[in-house]
This record gives C-alpha cells, sequence and structure tokens, in this order.
C-alpha cells in the first residue's frame, strides 16, 4: 500500500486558507491511508466512511459525524475503509492560525478557545458531532468554496465558516470522561511504542532501550511500528521533537539553544537546519511571526 510522505507542504503562504466541503476521496482498494504533518491548523469533518485516527501516542475509532483537530505539524493518520462506494466523504477546514488569528478580535470567548486548540496540549482531538450533523452539513453547504468570487470575497466567507464553526463545536469539546468503574484497556505493541516515545523523546534514542523495554526485537518494532503508522520510528520521532519545539517558542522565552537540547537534539546548527527545512522558516523568523500575532 502506498503511504504518503510525512512532511507536506500546502503552501498556506501563497493562500493561507484551503476549504474542502462533500469531499469525495477515493481510496486504493478497501482502504484509503494519510499519513503526514503540516503547517497550519485543521479540523476533519467526516460524514461518510468508517475507519481508526492515530494522533501522538492515541488510536481511535472514528465514524460518520466524527470531527478532528489537528495542530500545527502534529504527525497524524487516517485510515478509512471505504464503503461500497469505493470512496468516504468529508469536510476539511485547513488554515494558517497566524492569519486569522485577528478575526477574533471582537469574540473574547471564541478566542480564547481558538487559541486553546492552536497552542495547548490537547487531551481532546477527535469528537462525536453525530447530534449536530444537520447543523455541520447546512455549514458546509452554505460557505461551500464559490471561486467565481474575488480572492478578498473568498477569503472573507472562510473567515464567516471559521467562526461560526467554532462557536458550534465549542461547548462540544471538552475531554472525554471516563468513569473510574472502568477497567484500564490493553495496549497495543503500537500503543505502548508511542507511549515509549512520548516518555523519552527528548532523551537520545536508543532503538535496542526501546525494543528491551517492550520486550520486542528492533526488528519487530520497527517493522510493527511502520505498518501502524506510516512512517518509521526516526520520522515519528523527529516529528514530535519539532512540535514540541514549536509550541516552546511560541509559548516561552527560552533561548533557542536551551530548547534544542530540551527536544533531544542537542547541537543548536543540526536543530536550526532541520526546523528550517521542514518547518520553512528558521526557530527565530517562527517566534517572531507568532509574537505578530498574538498578545
Amino acid at each position: 500500500m502506498k503511504v504518503s510522505p510525512v512532511f507536506q507542504n500546502f503552501r498556506l503562504d501563497r493562500k493561507p486558507y484551503k476549504l474542502h466541503s462533500y469531499d469525495k476521496t477515493y481510496g486504493e482498494g478497501a482502504i484509503w491511508d494519510k499519513n503526514h504533518a503540516h503547517q497550519g491548523m485543521e479540523f476533519v469533518y467526516l460524514q461518510q466512511g468508517e475507519g481508526i485516527v492515530i494522533i501522538d501516542h492515541n488510536i481511535m475509532p472514528i465514524k460518520p459525524g466524527t470531527i478532528m483537530f489537528f495542530q500545527p505539524f502534529q504527525l497524524h493518520r487516517i485510515k478509512i475503509h471505504s464503503s461500497e462506494t469505493g470512496y468516504y466523504i468529508r469536510s476539511k477546514i485547513l488554515f494558517e492560525p497566524e492569519i486569522f488569528y485577528p478575526i477574533f478580535q471582537h469574540f473574547p470567548v471564541l478566542q480564547k478557545f481558538f487559541v486553546m486548540l492552536w497552542k495547548e496540549q490537547l487531551t481532546t482531538q477527535v469528537i462525536d458531532h453525530s447530534h449536530q450533523r444537520d447543523a455541520l452539513d447546512r455549514l458546509f453547504e452554505e460557505f461551500k468554496p464559490n471561486h467565481d468570487l474575488p480572492a478578498e470575497e473568498q477569503q472573507e466567507r472562510f473567515s464567516l465558516l471559521l467562526i461560526q464553526f467554532l462557536q458550534l463545536i465549542k461547548n462540544t469539546w471538552k475531554p472525554v470522561k471516563h468513569t473510574t468503574s472502568e477497567a484500564p484497556r490493553t495496549l497495543s505493541h503500537a500503543e505502548k511504542a508511542f507511549q515509549w516515545i512520548e516518555t523519552h523523546f527528548r532523551e537520545p534514542f536508543d532503538l535496542g532501550q526501546m525494543a528491551s523495554a517492550l520486550f520486542l526485537t528492533p526488528q519487530h518494532i520497527s517493522r510493527l511500528f511502520r505498518n501502524t503508522t506510516g512512517s518509521t520510528i526516526s520520522e515519528y520521532l523527529l516529528s514530535r521533537r519539532l512540535r514540541e519545539a514549536c509550541l516552546l517558542i511560541c509559548t516561552t522565552e527560552l533561548p533557542i539553544q536551551e530548547i534544542a537540547m530540551h527536544v533531544g537534539i542537542p547541537h543548536v546548527s543540526r536543530f536550526c537546519q532541520v526546523f528550517k527545512r521542514r518547518i520553512g522558516m528558521t526557530p527565530l523568523q517562527y517566534r517572531a511571526a507568532n509574537k505578530a500575532t498574538t498578545p
């Protein structure tokens, strides 16, 4: 099965948003499989099809009515089992948060929610909104792309969609509570691998140490991880380190050298090279761009 490259450039520097309404996506055979990380905040509203989504170390089932949210440069994989039609249907909102942050200046509560999604460590990124499907369907139908309009009016319509969409989902977007009576679920090898990386990504990576901790051989854990996530352990580890770096650059005044050390890349020159190659700008440029748009 063909798996997409991990880092994907949607060229949001040219046009700061993308909108797909009722988009039919065809898979290879019975499965559609997408594994990538990219700039911008992304919401995916699943309208037809079922499968799983992998975000960081969490593997979650998805079905019609599910909304998934991905932070900038957050590695995620979506696997859909296509229906009898051979395709699945979803609507997608992708945008550069720095550009659209100012539209919330007159909506302080909504602005706080927006910044939380953008910059905080989230416990919930997949929510069942099946009870609001009619409202969501009407919203995406009303604001579906109209390429005959001038570019300025198209972006204005997208801004209105974004405000109404966030207002619609805000009250539902709360951490899912589990009762204490539930028995703990047995974790798969892949989930244990995610958890190990989450605990150790700030340290020098040792595949042998990871395999030993999971009671597997290095070859087995490498093959299992790639089959589950679509990426190598090294690719996933780099994505996790860079996402942590982006968060620290935006929310702290730590020197870049200290951030590089903190995320497990001790040589600052290599950190800056990798950051620019993957993110598209230097760490200092990334910090300046975020300071220019948020208080």
